[in-house]
């Protein structure tokens, strides 16, 4: 069941950002017809699921209708925007900060004891990781050639 929760999760997600650009540019036709069908898509699963998986069928029966409602919104944004060309910049920017988000948590990890905190107080701790962050970000942003991007007007 915890599955179809956090499928559920990051499905209604997707919906909750697609809807509010529909709500943005007035266009709530299409926004109605796809909430209705995965809406009689969710009660036919629930009827269906809870015979063979009892309260648990609930929970697959809703994850289903959200994946297919986040897909229907899915299929129209990408028909309605270009999200190609913003796949590139999202790529681009995963990239530069997962590098230090890893670093900070494999340090933050190995230097947390199994007593507790290895500094005698967590503001210096959290100040040099954000130090740490910010030096290995800056760097990654250079080498990827981003950071003149960002100040060239």
């Amino acid at each position: 069941m915890n599955y179809s929760r956090t499928n559920r999760f990051i499905f209604q997600s997707v919906v909750a950002v697609a809807l509010r650009y529909y709500l943005a540019s007035e266009k709530l036709m299409l926004p109605l017809l796809l909430t209705l069908l995965s809406s009689g898509n969710t009660i036919g699963l629930d009827m269906i699921l809870t015979g063979y998986y009892g309260v648990g069928g609930l929970g697959y029966g809703a994850a289903a209708g959200a994946m297919l409602n986040a897909a229907g919104y899915a299929f129209f944004l990408h028909r309605d925007l270009n999200l190609r060309a913003m796949l590139v910049p999202f790529i681009k920017m995963t990239a530069a900060n997962a590098p230090p988000a890893l670093l900070v948590m494999g340090i933050a990890v190995l230097s947390k004891p199994a007593g507790g905190m290895a500094f005698q107080s967590p503001f210096v701790f959290l100040a040099g990781m954000a130090l740490i962050y910010g030096t290995v970000y800056l760097w990654i942003l250079k080498r990827m050639k981003l950071l003149e991007f960002a100040w060239r007007r």
